[in-house]
């Protein structure tokens, strides 16, 4: 076991520790997703923690951290206690797949993708976010055991080699746009971890719901200038080289 992968167990098993499980249709993907869902049954979500943004009772799970499986187990999901840097699923399982900030953690998140794309069906749909651009990498990136920021051209090349159209991309992440207050978080996170937590989860989670809106979404590949992070669809193509 990697020491980021270490870091990454160690870290989410004390957050999920400290908060609940989170109903998907509180986040602003909600929208999407059961546009996306609409007739479809193989669906699978890796990495969601505790915050799931599929529905528990139709769709299959895969988390690293244990505290996470077990409360998604309590809560009634299915799920499997897995790495996506190794799926353990058989390829073309799966019509639709999300992977929100989790491709990002893995040791190669290249590889995390590509194993990502293999289980996907041809035709199938990809919900997936990362953090981008290499050269804003924070304190915070570090703490929650992030291996790299993407790059639009890089990931733009990743995706075309992978065989994964961009239907369409919209500015995604819930960090705080002024510095200061992202260096805040992050020393209050590292020196403070279990009453941050408690914080986010039963305070700030309660009043964000009241204020979420829904992404606003762009045709294609379009990355905003300077944008933290990215959500984007895609559709696997009719080929898969990957099994």
């Amino acid at each position: 076991m990697s020491e980021l992968t270490k870091h990454n167990q160690e870290f989410y098993d004390s957050v999920w520790r400290g908060a609940r499980v989170r109903a998907p249709e509180h986040a602003n993907t909600w929208a999407k997703v059961r546009a996306l869902m609409e007739g479809v049954d193989g669906l699978l979500e890796i990495g969601p923690g505790v915050r799931p943004r599929l529905p528990l009772a139709r769709a299959r799970f895969l988390d690293a951290s244990d505290v996470a499986v077990e409360k998604l187990r309590q809560s009634g999901a299915e799920v499997t206690a897995g790495d996506i840097s190794e799926i353990p699923f058989e390829s073309e399982s799966f019509d639709f797949v999300c992977a929100l900030d989790v491709i990002e953690h893995a040791d190669d998140p290249p590889a995390a993708l590509r194993e990502v794309r293999r289980v996907l069906k041809p035709g199938g749909r990809l919900l997936f976010s990362v953090p981008m651009f290499a050269d804003r990498w924070t304190e915070f990136d570090e703490l929650v055991g992030h291996k790299q920021r993407f790059d639009p051209e890089d990931l733009a090349n990743l995706l075309e080699e992978l065989g994964l159209e961009v239907v369409e991309s919209a500015r995604f992440s819930s960090l705080p746009r002024l510095r200061v207050f992202l260096r805040i978080g992050t020393w209050t996170l590292r020196r403070f971890r279990r009453a941050a937590i408690w914080i986010e989860d039963r305070l700030v989670q309660p009043v964000q719901r009241r204020f979420t809106r829904d992404l606003e979404w762009q045709s294609g590949f379009v990355v905003p200038e300077r944008v933290d992070g990215l959500i984007l669809h895609c559709r696997a193509g009719s080929g898969n080289s990957l099994k």
